[in-house]
């Protein structure tokens, strides 16, 4: 008689994957439902609360024309977001539930994909699973405003399997979805540069002289797509951001720190104590042994990825699109120069998925050392495992004290942070405490100027964001003559920022200075036009 492990295997594969789909949604749902009840946190109140470019279907042009957030291009993001505001409007309960829907969406996607890809489905099935429930999604889950990840994964995920779909099915009608697919990425996110990278791992793992020619050509136009987005995005569009420090960019303290990262995502995958939106890699995390100590790690992984090609080549694929999927993120750790050296545990968002491949397979080769019922135990007690410290994880996301104030125990000196909480008092009417807050914030970037004197603040986009929310709170109670200051020294810091401009030419305007009050508004409209009407100018 067969026991009831011959009865799973004699199931038909397409009621298996049903079971799988299944199986990933409750998963997903059982995680990361109580978020639906957070609200809107930090960037949330900008891209969706404030935004009034997502209350009109007139202007979907304007998303594919405004900066999100206003130093990225994602207008498909800005779509989504559109969407939700037809059906929710501004209740925060139904952009968390798209979120969720979404990172189901990506488990299934990711179990699709290496089932595709190795014909195994207990190691996609695995791999589904633990990216599902792993607190690597719970940024992009719980934070509105990280949509663009979702998003980014969702049209990346496709385009492959629409790519691998052409082979195993020997029909190249999945070839332009898959660059269709590829395109949507790249305008949800900028970091979908790196899909043609992650298209020469899926390629590699099932290698075929027969079709060498097929797949040089699909990741030739893949570079090509990504070649001509880049050309857009900085020459016409001129959305385009250079590394901070360039210094630290090619020295040392930048490879060592870079090799930290990919470290530290390795640990937050295997045991994720604590994850954060923007982390801080000071010096002393990297000087001296440290330093080599990550290298060192850094390197025996990819030694190890090489050595796995030919015999091991589900664990080779995982190491290589983690790998792949880092690699960019160099670039990245320069680019808020105002925090120094940083990470987003959130960028490890696709590539944790090889990381969590290399465990698909080492806990399916457990099987065979094992009993069903104990490896189906051992499979469910990891996922719990993973389930409760994402849930913990969900908890933190509940309002902006709360997140703040963990953020601040990991990353104490932290400008980000402080600006949350000053704009959180502010609104509650708090000016004393919002102004502490805002100045903690700006004290953060004393000393940090060309001249390195203590007295000199270091000019940025987040600097001027802290001295606007000091003028409003000085508009609010009354002292003008502050508040004038505080925009004028926003101005000063990043001359860029509409938002003083605006309020610099309302203040001039009530004060019948036509003169100031034309030259601020017309650097306000010559900035971003739509800033215009958020401030009812």
């Amino acid at each position: 008689m067969k026991g009831w492990g011959g009865h799973l295997r004699a199931l038909p594969v397409r009621v298996k994957v049903i079971a799988v789909v299944v199986l990933l949604a409750a998963a997903g749902l059982a995680v990361y439902a109580p978020s639906v009840h957070n609200g809107f946190l930090m960037d949330d109140v900008h891209v969706v609360y404030q935004n009034p470019l997502i209350r009109n279907v007139s202007f979907i042009l304007p998303c594919f024309l405004r900066p999100f957030l206003k130093f990225y291009y994602r207008p498909v993001t800005h779509l989504s977001f559109m969407a939700d505001y037809g059906i929710w409007k501004l209740d925060p309960f139904g952009y968390h539930l798209t979120s969720i829907i979404l990172h189901i969406c990506n488990s299934c996607l990711v179990f699709f994909l290496l089932f595709l890809l190795w014909n195994d489905i207990r190691v996609a099935c695995i791999a589904g699973l633990l990216f599902a429930v792993h607190p690597a999604a719970g940024i992009p889950v719980n934070y509105i405003a990280d949509r663009s990840n979702l998003l980014s994964a969702l049209f990346m995920l496709s385009a492959l399997i629409s790519f691998l779909s052409a082979f195993k099915f020997r029909n190249n009608r999945f070839i332009i979805p898959g660059f269709v697919f590829f395109v949507f990425a790249l305008l949800s996110h900028e970091i979908s540069v790196v899909f043609p990278a992650y298209l020469v791992c899926i390629f590699a793992a099932m290698y075929d002289r027969r079709h060498v020619g097929k797949m040089a050509g699909i990741a030739a136009g893949a570079v090509c797509i990504a070649g001509a987005y880049f050309l857009i995005r900085m020459s016409i569009l001129h959305y385009g951001a250079a590394a901070g420090n360039r210094d630290i960019f090619v020295s040392w303290q930048g490879v060592s720190s870079f090799f930290f990262m990919a470290v530290r995502y390795m640990r937050l995958v295997a045991y994720p104590r604590e994850s954060v939106l923007i982390y801080t890699i000071g010096p002393e995390l990297v000087s001296g042994m440290k330093g080599a100590m990550y290298a060192v790690l850094g390197i025996g992984v990819a030694g190890c990825a090489i050595l796995a090609y030919r015999r091991l080549r589900g664990v080779w694929f995982g190491l290589s699109w983690f790998i792949a999927g880092i690699l960019p993120l160099y670039y990245l750790m320069f680019s808020r120069p105002e925090m120094g050296v940083i990470m987003q545990d959130n960028w490890g968002y696709v590539p944790s998925i090889g990381l969590f491949a290399v465990f698909s397979f080492i806990l399916a080769t457990a099987r065979r050392i094992a009993r069903l019922h104990v490896w189906i135990a051992l499979v469910f007690a990891v996922a719990l495992s993973y389930g409760s410290m994402s849930r913990a994880h969900s908890a933190l996301w509940k309002d902006e004290l709360t997140y703040c104030s963990y953020w601040l125990n990991v990353v104490p000196r932290n400008p980000y942070a402080f600006n949350t909480l000053g704009a959180l008092y502010g609104r509650a009417g708090d000016y004393a405490t919002a102004k502490e807050y805002f100045r903690r914030g700006v004290d953060c970037f004393r000393g940090k100027g060309p001249s390195g004197r203590n007295d000199e603040i270091l000019a940025g986009p987040l600097t001027a964001i802290l001295y606007n929310n000091l003028g409003m709170v000085a508009e609010k109670e009354g002292d003008i003559a502050a508040a004038v200051g505080y925009y004028q020294s926003a101005v000063l810091v990043d001359e860029q920022n509409a938002r003083a401009h605006a309020r610099l030419a309302m203040i001039y305007a009530s004060m019948k200075d036509e003169n100031k009050a034309s030259f601020h508004k017309a650097e306000a409209m010559r900035i971003d036009p739509y800033c215009l009407a958020e401030h009812a100018l």
